[in-house]
């Protein structure tokens, strides 16, 4: 049976404009054999969001942006996008930008509400902002500066407390350098029982290996570890304030202790209080000598385990 010319030109056609179609389709990552609706959101800031980012529910692409455009009217970025047929969207529901543009990695997250009612093809879904990782780097420099003057608060603080040791005589030197002493010792001892501290430390070796291949394994996204960030963040900034407080009272002390108010100025100037700590630490080191000439006398009845 032949066929003619004309027939043979159209069935071409028709079979190109199917790879035409399919293939557009596959590389937009819209379904080949289900329908998609199209949904509305808009941002104050696109955060780096282009046609064809993925569209995320809770880690899973259910769509594809279709469009974003500017509306200068406005002053907002206008987010056409895409979701499979056979996901609903319901009222109540919030759109944000998720990833980093830094990385290239810019996605469109939708926190699903929990209305009983669903969005339609056209209908708009409001969005929410999240800080992401880029306004970590617009805010690095304001905390930067803000501990920065901070340092400079505690560096004089640690000036005023430097004045109350540099004394050759005083009681609080003497006792630094019996304590010098002391650690002298303690060194001594852990180097005789270097060989035993090696074993403790190869099975904590081993234990860091395990977690570390336990944390590779329970790796979360990019987006959880953004969040986690952002909080730590902010408990940081909470905590240069308390700590801005805390060096204010503690220069106020130091104060108080260079003109001699207080119970910490008579414990610092009165001599007993170092004579009673020499003695203590004289013991100690005695003990410690003890320990080093016959440490079975002290470890026979212990093993390892019980020691550390």
């Amino acid at each position: 049976m032949k066929f003619s010319n004309e027939l043979k030109v159209g069935a071409l056609v028709v079979i190109a404009a199917l790879i035409f179609i399919v293939g557009v389709r596959y590389f937009e990552d819209i379904p080949l054999f289900s329908g998609t609706y199209e949904l509305r959101t808009s941002f104050e800031d696109a955060g780096g969001l282009i046609k064809g980012n993925p569209v995320r529910i809770n880690g899973v692409d259910v769509g594809r942006v279709e469009s974003v455009r500017l509306n200068t009217s406005e002053n907002i970025a206008e987010v056409l996008f895409h979701v499979d047929e056979g996901i609903t969207i319901p009222e109540g529901s919030q759109t944000l930008i998720g990833g980093t543009s830094l990385l290239g990695a810019v996605r469109l997250d939708i926190n699903l509400g929990s209305g009983t009612e669903t969005y339609n093809n056209g209908d708009y879904v409001p969005s929410v902002s999240e800080t992401g990782l880029d306004a970590l780097f617009e805010r690095a420099p304001g905390l930067v500066d803000r501990a920065d003057s901070l340092l400079i608060g505690v560096n004089a603080t640690v000036a005023s407390t430097q004045a109350l040791i540099e004394g050759e005589n005083s009681s609080l030197n003497q006792t630094l350098r019996a304590l010098q002493s002391t650690a002298l010792s303690l060194n001594q001892l852990i180097r005789t029982e270097q060989q035993r501290l090696g074993h403790v430390l190869a099975g904590v070796d081993t234990l860091t290996g395990n977690l570390n291949d336990f944390t590779v394994r329970q790796n979360d996204s990019l987006a959880i570890a953004i969040g986690n960030l952002n909080r730590v963040l902010t408990r940081m900034d909470q905590n240069l304030a308390s700590l801005e407080s805390t060096t204010t009272s503690l220069d106020a002390a130091v104060t108080k202790i260079n003109e001699g108010d207080g119970t910490m100025s008579l414990l610092i100037n009165d001599p007993s209080l170092y004579y009673k700590l020499d003695s203590t630490l004289t013991s100690f080191d005695r003990l410690l000598t003890a320990f080093e000439e016959n440490p079975k006398r002290f470890l026979k009845d212990l093993k390892l385990v019980d020691v550390f």
